[in-house]
């Protein structure tokens, strides 16, 4: 979508350029050498600016600039999928402050900070940004009180969808990485 997106202002570009170029200029001899030039260097600076503009982010939030700290409520498959695809990858500048769940999983690493029941006390005491909700849709009540809770302390709140559950997407890796989270505002 961003090529051709691209692509087409770049062709509604050349395309003034040939109408001005037609209406005011009818003794200039280069008319087809400038289109095609201006085209090109637009092709270049195009995508040379968005090559270097990804290259810049990458490195500032590496650096821990433009960085989310997000805090993942669910730690079954779902939240460990969301952090290995997204999080850890650091691809859209997110920092793990921690996993809230249920029960303490072993493969957390000490990464788990409590139960959800604690949420509210995590919140105060964890710097966290956004809250991503990664528990099963049959979990409604879970889910309203998580929103509520985060919202009470200031926090964005995502919810990863399960389209599983609808049969729209089969989980694999692939299909999963790229789906959006919701933002409930």
């Amino acid at each position: 979508s961003e090529l051709s997106g691209g692509g087409k202002t770049i062709l509604l570009h050349a395309m003034i350029s040939v109408g001005f170029l037609f209406l005011l200029c009818t003794n200039y001899p280069y008319q087809r050498t400038f289109i095609t030039l201006y085209t090109v260097l637009a092709i270049l600076v195009l995508f040379g600016e968005r090559h270097i503009v990804k290259k810049a982010l990458k490195k500032l939030r590496q650096g821990g600039r433009f960085s989310r700290k997000v805090l993942i409520v669910g730690a079954g498959a779902r939240g460990m999928h969301f952090y290995n695809t997204v999080v850890k990858k650091q691809q859209n500048g997110y920092v793990l402050s921690g996993f809230v769940d249920d029960d303490k999983k072993e493969y957390l690493n000490g990464e788990y900070l409590g139960t959800i029941k604690n949420l509210n006390n995590i919140l105060k005491c964890t710097e966290v940004d956004d809250v991503v909700i990664a528990l099963p849709t049959t979990e409604v009540d879970i889910i309203v009180a998580t929103i509520k809770i985060s919202e009470r302390n200031a926090k964005r709140v995502k919810i990863l969808p399960n389209y599983g559950i609808l049969g729209l997407i089969s989980y694999t890796e692939d299909n999963y990485s790229h789906s959006s989270l919701v933002d409930v505002r």
